[in-house]
């Protein structure tokens, strides 16, 4: 049952991650015109990225 959870977790933070990168590609296409936002969104991304090697260390993918 436990490892059914932590499967299950894991496939929904996958998701998640899925939906953020549309999201920010999207809005990238969005808001193609306006610097300051274009610079936001790619900080957002590259924290994004860091946090994901943070992830990918705890469970060792």
């Amino acid at each position: 049952m436990g490892l059914l959870m932590i499967y299950h977790n894991e496939q929904n933070s996958l998701l998640q991650k899925m939906t953020l990168n549309q999201s920010v590609v999207s809005a990238k296409r969005e808001t193609q015109g306006d610097e300051l936002l274009q610079k936001t969104l790619v900080c957002m991304e590259s924290q994004k990225r860091c946090k994901k090697a943070d992830d990918d260390e705890i469970f060792g993918e």
